[in-house]
């Protein structure tokens, strides 16, 4: 734990807090001040182990990697560009020790990939042990509360205090994960550059497949969830528009061309309705052989050394090994010593609590 006996917590700005301004770092909800509480602002609220801070910035809506905001700009205070995104203010919040702890959400790396370009831990638990109500939806299939931190204590204490059950929400689970176990791990190195070594098994071929699936499925969620926003009051429907172009039209005036391109994303693929290809079948069938291994990848040996600036090109190149995790509902975690590990379903526990033992067994 910090050396602070109250842990100081910092909120994204699209997980709900009362009288507290929730803009999800767009303008289209510029000065929203939600009426409702979020489980995760309740619980750490009634905790007294934990203190509150302001709420940080994030990326447009959650909707990138790379930390864009219309609002309030955030860039990495180590070199000046990218802090990554989508958890940008989670990420600089803590590494500038204005909190211990920060909660963000994480739907495709948004809490691993700032971590990873700000040298801390990022997590991503798996799908449903963290309730998401009050939290703003971006794809309701991979969404995730995420947690960032220097250290893997304070993770855990938070992470433990958040993982208790809601019925306000139905994709979360009455149970939590195991605490401890034992068992011998598997552990599965996989270079995502060298694509012929033999004795790792490598994933970097396959990460248009990936990415292509990650954006057919999130894309139309994000399109459906982000219409029912209308940049004056939260959960305001198409219907108070003449028809729904007029609501398209207002949306599409009033949001950055990256989130602008999701957004038409998600319009023309809900109406073509595409399937899943055939390529990421198999490739997910190839995934489930190895459900109960812990899978270790490099993602920073894509970038140039940590410290030095990188650009748009190096956080797309590494970015698709943070999608698996989402795309399976396992959990996942980005060590401070740049690498990315995705466990089995419901191993969080494990996962964080062996975590040195697995990155030693990974070498």
């Amino acid at each position: 734990m910090s050396d602070n006996p109250i842990l100081r917590i910092s909120l994204k700005k699209n997980i709900w807090s009362p009288q507290t301004v929730c803009d999800a770092g767009s303008h289209l909800l510029y000065n929203f001040q939600p009426t409702v509480s979020s489980t995760v602002h309740s619980i750490l609220k009634q905790d007294s182990r934990f203190m509150i801070v302001e709420p940080v910035v994030l990326e447009e809506f959650a909707s990138g990697s790379m930390g864009y905001n219309t609002l309030n700009p955030q860039p990495n205070p180590i070199t000046g560009d990218y802090a990554g995104g989508s958890s940008v203010g989670s990420a600089v919040s803590v590494l500038l020790n204005y909190a211990d702890v920060s909660v963000g959400t994480d739907t495709g790396g948004s809490c691993r990939v700032p971590a990873l370009l700000c040298g801390l831990f990022g997590f991503k638990p798996s799908y449903g042990l963290i309730s998401r109500h009050g939290v703003l939806d971006l794809c309701n299939y991979f969404d995730t509360v995420g947690l960032i931190s220097k250290t893997l204590k304070d993770l855990l204490l938070v992470f433990s205090a958040l993982c208790a059950g809601d019925e306000k929400q139905s994709t979360c689970l009455p149970f939590g994960p195991p605490v401890e176990s034992n068992e011998p791990l598997s552990v599965v190195s996989c270079d995502i550059l060298d694509a012929k070594n033999p004795k790792k098994m490598s994933l970097y071929w396959a990460k248009d497949i990936i990415s292509d699936e990650y954006e057919r499925v999130s894309n139309q969620y994000f399109y459906s969830n982000l219409l029912r926003l209308d940049g004056r009051r939260f959960n305001d429907t198409i219907e108070g528009y003449k028809n729904q172009e007029d609501a398209i039209k207002y949306f599409e005036e009033g949001v950055l061309p990256v989130t602008l391109n999701r957004f038409n994303s998600g319009r023309r693929l809900l109406r073509e309705k595409p399937k899943a290809s055939a390529e990421y079948c198999v490739l997910r069938a190839s995934l489930n052989e190895y459900a109960q291994s812990y899978l270790v990848f490099r993602p920073k040996s894509v970038l140039r050394q940590y410290g030095t600036p990188v650009c748009f090109d190096e956080i797309r190149e590494m970015e698709f090994p943070f999608l698996i995790a989402n795309l399976l509902g396992r959990p996942s975690v980005m060590s401070d010593c740049g690498l990315l590990i995705i466990g089995p379903v419901y191993s969080d526990y494990i996962l964080l609590e062996r975590l040195k033992e697995i990155i030693e067994m990974a070498k």
